[in-house]
Order: structure tokens, then C-alpha cells, then sequence
């Protein structure tokens, strides 16, 4: 093949995936402008078989659920493609509406209407694919789980197993700090959580802020009878279309944030606008930095990271160095009946707030004492913009304070 862009459309023939028989598929190989071979009925396995022989940048479909069923079948099929090849939806997304394929194909001068076979349906997806048009299908985030754990069960009682166990738990430090090691002399940006023992580790996790495809050299999966590596990429939350060229996006109000995060194996996360009103309050459990700041971002923009203890824990200035966010601490570490008053105190002023665990009550209190801190300084602000009596957009003003 030629160095010019290689695109694969497929079209599903006849059957459905839903039907109890395989589907087949017709598939068109395009280099650059040309067809280079078109295939009129071929299985998902030879399918799968071309692509890897053949390295596309993109295979392009009008439907992603004519390759499988469902999400949790899609998801598989993405995990199959060799890797960097994109997989484009040409007619639309579920944001922006759909248009038929025929209707593309007449309208970019590729098929002059009517009904398309199969094969020209493949070649249509591919022509429209190469020319900029459609979408993206992202299931992966930027982020890639690094888990290390014993390689077996260990049983109850007897000296030699408590040694063995103590064995065990020195080598998953080991590994461990090996494994920082690498991701430090290559840069990788990475988060980490373990759970510590008198003579070790029982396990932990690295949560690296990259795919899956940039670890490779970098740390390998392992499986032995001590130790186990899994390296395992992040699924997003919900399938994501990403235009393949540039589309405004659609202007959304959002709010200037004050976030408290209370850290740990479960995280609490709560953020109030810069009226004090609270925007999010929520908890998880392995909730990573960068799922933090997605759900962050569906909200607003933080201004402020606070934390209940001083110093603030990694996490925290983590996040506010990643948002270009202030980075509060109380001064000193706030105890339980603190911030249960200040939680109380919060509820009662605002109703309907529903506090479910310690998680959120922790992260909701270092909010709220992080907003305190600021608040005469944001009513002042107001009481100046008011004086003017100008229409200037008040939250704006505050975030400058």
C-alpha cells in the first residue's frame, strides 16, 4: 500500500447482528482517492483479519450497531481493532442528528441517489470518512489502570505461610517501586493508591494519565505464581462521538467552582458556586484524578481545590495545579465535630442537601470553609459591581478576586 491515507468502509449484508446467525459484511479498501479491492460478503473474523493485514487509519460505517449488538458488544469489537485505527461514523451522532447515508453520498458528489448495495454503502463511508466527514467513536479515556496483587491466595494458619505471605508482600513493593520508577523516567504523569503492610504492600494501583498504546516498553503485564501485573486501558463512562472536523461547540452556562475533596479509597467531591449555592456533591470509590476533573467539567471551572487537613494530600494539589486553581487548607486539621457543624449548619440554610456518607460530609466541609474564607471578600466584590449599576457579568467579576 502507498503511504497516503487508508480508509476501510463496511457495510453490513442482510442480516442483522441481532439475528442468531453471524452477520456478513461488505467491505471497499480506499488509498487515498482509489479502490484498491472491494470485498462483497465477508465475515467479522476476516474482517478483523484485513484490518490487521492492512493498517487503515480508519474504518468508517454509517451505523457502529451494525458491527454489534449492543455497547457491551461494541466495546469488544473496539478492543480487537489493531490499535490507532479510528473507527468513524459518517452519519452523525446522537448530539448533532443523523442524515442518511445516501443523502451524504448525493450531496458530496459520490453516489447520485436511490438505494445503495452494500458495497457502495462501504465505499460511500469510506469516500465521506476521507474527506473529513463524520465522527469519532471514543470509548477510551486518556487513562490506563497499572494493578499489582499476589499471583495466588494465600491460606489461614502455620508459620511458613505467614512467612510466605510476608514474602509476598515484600515483592509487590518491589514491584511497585519499580513500576513508579519507569513511569518517573519517562514522565508519565500517574496517581497511586496502596494499601500498606508492616513488611510491604498488599497490593496498589497506578492510575497513568495516558493510553494504553504509550505504556508499551514502558511496563509489562505479569502473571506469575507470586505476582500478577494487569494493565487494563480506562473505558469512558458512555460511548463519545468526536467530529473529525471542527465543530463549534454549543455554548453552555457553567459555573466558577469551589470544590472540597476528601481523598481515599472512597473520595467524596462537593463543589459550591461562587454564591455559595452547592453545585455537586457526590462520592466514589477508585474515582481517579481524571475522572475528578470530568465531572468537574460538566458542572464548571474550579477556582479553588480545598482539602480538610493541612497539608493538603497529593490529590488535592494534583487537581489544583491541573486546574490552575488556589489550593486551600484550613491551617490545621479540622476535627469530626467541626465539620459536622459546619455541615449542619449548611444544610439547614439550604434545603434538600443530602449528605450520604463521611466522604461527602468531609469534602462538603472543606468546601464550605474554603468558601468562608473568601466570602466577605466575593459580597464586597458584589456591593462595588452593584454600585455602578452596570450590567457586567457579576460571576466573572468575583472569579478575578
Amino acid at each position: 500500500m502507498s503511504g497516503r491515507q487508508i480508509v476501510v468502509g463496511v457495510d453490513i449484508v442482510a442480516l442483522s447482528p441481532q439475528s442468531s446467525r453471524q452477520p456478513r459484511f461488505a467491505a471497499v479498501i480506499l488509498d487515498g482517492n482509489n479502490v484498491v479491492e472491494r470485498f462483497s460478503e465477508i465475515s467479522l473474523r476476516r474482517l478483523l483479519r484485513l484490518l490487521k493485514a492492512v493498517k487503515p487509519s480508519m474504518i468508517a460505517v454509517d451505523n457502529i450497531y451494525e458491527l454489534a449488538p449492543n455497547s457491551k458488544s461494541l466495546l469488544k469489537f473496539i478492543h480487537l481493532l489493531p490499535k490507532r485505527i479510528k473507527l468513524v461514523q459518517v452519519t452523525g451522532s446522537p448530539k448533532t442528528g443523523f442524515q442518511s447515508l445516501e443523502g451524504l453520498a448525493a450531496k458530496h458528489g459520490i453516489f447520485s441517489g436511490g438505494k445503495l448495495s452494500p458495497l457502495q454503502a462501504a465505499e460511500a463511508a469510506a469516500r465521506l470518512a476521507s474527506m473529513g466527514i463524520g465522527f469519532e467513536v471514543c470509548v477510551y479515556e486518556e487513562e490506563t489502570r497499572i494493578a499489582v496483587s499476589r499471583g495466588r491466595s494465600v491460606g489461614s494458619g502455620g508459620m511458613s505461610q505467614a512467612r510466605y505471605q510476608r514474602s509476598l508482600q515484600t515483592l509487590i513493593l518491589r514491584a511497585t517501586r519499580e513500576i513508579e520508577s519507569r513511569l518517573r523516567a519517562k514522565g508519565f504523569d500517574y496517581d497511586l493508591v496502596y494499601r500498606r503492610t508492616v513488611h510491604g504492600l498488599e497490593g496498589s494501583t497506578f492510575i497513568v494519565y495516558a493510553s494504553r498504546d504509550k505504556l508499551h516498553g514502558v511496563v509489562r503485564p505479569a502473571k506469575g505464581h507470586d505476582l500478577r501485573i494487569t494493565i487494563t486501558p480506562v473505558f469512558k463512562r458512555e460511548i463519545e462521538f468526536k467530529p473529525l472536523s471542527s465543530i463549534p461547540p454549543a455554548k453552555k452556562h457553567l459555573h466558577y467552582l469551589i470544590v472540597g475533596v476528601d481523598p481515599g479509597m472512597v473520595t467524596g467531591l462537593a463543589a459550591l458556586d461562587l454564591n455559595g449555592r452547592l453545585v455537586l456533591l457526590t462520592s466514589g470509590r477508585g474515582l481517579s484524578r481524571g475522572r475528578i476533573s470530568r465531572i468537574l467539567a460538566e458542572h464548571g471551572y474550579p477556582l479553588v481545590v480545598a482539602s480538610d487537613v493541612h497539608p493538603p494530600p497529593e490529590l488535592v494539589a494534583k487537581l489544583g495545579s491541573m486546574h490552575d486553581a488556589v489550593v486551600y487548607t484550613p491551617g490545621r486539621l479540622l476535627t469530626t465535630s467541626e465539620k459536622q457543624e459546619l455541615v449542619h449548619e449548611f444544610c439547614e440554610k439550604h434545603e434538600g442537601v443530602q449528605v450520604e456518607d463521611s466522604h461527602q460530609r468531609d469534602a462538603l466541609a472543606a468546601a464550605i470553609k474554603a468558601y468562608n474564607s473568601f466570602k466577605s471578600k466575593l459580597e464586597q466584590c458584589e456591593a462595588h459591581v452593584r454600585e455602578t449599576g452596570l450590567k457586567l457579568p457579576l460571576d466573572e467579576i468575583k472569579a478575578l478576586v
